[in-house]
């Protein structure tokens, strides 16, 4: 393969979380024209404000995306989705259900086109569910083993920063493959692999605390022994197709451009847990080498039950095995729950001292 691959582990481009990949791969196009390849998202019913965002945020840099309507395998030999083709300078194939994408391109006249246009000089660009494709035989997104496209000689683990993907790192380990969080590219060109981390975006988090009997102690002051035995959070049960048993979140989300923690924290809160809260104090300070962060979780109050925002990403990921639940937990429990961030689980120990807890996270597996 004489073109380029890149391979994005996952995130929003028009948001700009990928635009320190799309100032290298857009550079590199024989042609500005892109095909968008929609394929891992065909039917769902936002996809076609999606490609909207995508195609207007790629004309920034110059790119003339436009989508190329494919969602089976009849489409991908349909003569008039291989005559839109002429004269592209790359494809651009999106995230979703990586089975989905691999039935629909097997063998198919779009995939040779494909890989001719690599071979030839063009750019392949596969987000997430493409990423994992373009590489030889591997894992995908249900822990099965698929047909790669063998665009480049490796695997991509897209999402390697997202507990419900930690799967994949386990099913590739002993094979070649490179790992990538969301907002991480790995470019392969002239038959060597360029990673282009993604910038560090702190985080803020938000634990909703309560006292099981009792009044609420002082938090802000060093808790004793049979206040914190009494003192519950509030985290996000979940459980998911991709680990056994339960494991708990604690609910938070990416700082917004010109964003102070408090702020996203009670942001986030809103968002994610349908509360408006009062912050209280700043419970840890987690910082995260690998990922260039740190994140913020403040301890808060708020009244009312919590629920799934219907807008958010967590509504909209939830099914029957993929389920979110809000739980109270006890802060003397922690130690023993798989809570993430892990570091979290000295939480009581921080509030038997009154102090912020100050942590480093584990290095990424």
């Amino acid at each position: 393969m004489t073109g380029t691959v890149v391979l994005i582990g996952g995130g929003l481009p028009a948001r700009g979380e990928t635009a320190h990949v799309e100032r290298v791969w857009t550079a590199w196009l024989p042609a500005p024209r892109v095909a968008v390849v929609p394929t891992a998202s065909w039917g769902r019913p936002d996809l076609t404000g999606f490609v909207e965002d995508l195609i207007a945020y790629l004309a920034g840099f110059g790119v003339e995306a436009f989508l190329l309507p494919v969602g089976t395998h009849d489409d991908a030999d349909d003569p008039a989705v291989l005559r839109a083709l002429d004269g592209v300078g790359g494809v651009y194939v999106l995230g979703g259900d990586t089975r989905t994408l691999a039935d629909a391109l097997r063998g198919s006249a779009l995939l040779r086109r494909v890989r001719a246009l690599v071979e030839g000089g063009g750019v392949f660009v596969g987000v997430s569910a493409g990423a994992i494709l373009a590489g030889v035989d591997g894992v995908d997104d249900q822990g099965r083993n698929v047909d790669g496209w063998h665009l480049w000689p490796g695997r991509a683990w897209p999402h390697a920063d997202q507990p419900d993907f930690a799967f994949m790192g386990a099913r590739l380990r002993g094979r070649d493959h490179v790992k990538l969080r969301d907002g991480d590219a790995g470019v392969w060109r002239d038959g060597e692999l360029r990673l282009l981390p993604r910038p560090g975006r702190h985080r803020a988090g938000v634990l909703v605390v309560r006292a099981a009997s009792g009044p609420l102690p002082d938090v802000t002051q060093p808790v004793s022994p049979a206040e914190r035995a009494a003192l519950e959070v509030l985290l996000l049960e979940r459980h998911s197709p991709y680990r056994r048993g339960a494991y708990y979140i604690v609910p938070g989300g990416g700082l917004e451009a010109g964003e102070v923690p408090e702020a996203a924290a009670v942001r986030e809160a809103h968002e994610e847990l349908s509360l408006d809260v009062t912050l209280v104090r700043l419970a840890a300070r987690v910082h995260v080498p690998d990922l260039a962060r740190t994140e913020h979780y403040f301890l808060a109050t708020a009244s009312g039950e919590a629920a799934l925002h219907p807008d958010s990403p967590e509504a909209a990921r939830a099914s029957a095995r993929n389920t979110y639940a809000f739980r109270w937990v006890p802060v003397t429990a922690l130690p023993d729950l798989p809570v993430f961030p892990a570091a979290l689980r000295a939480l009581d120990e921080a509030l038997a001292r009154g102090e912020v807890l100050e942590a480093q996270a584990e290095p990424l597996s």
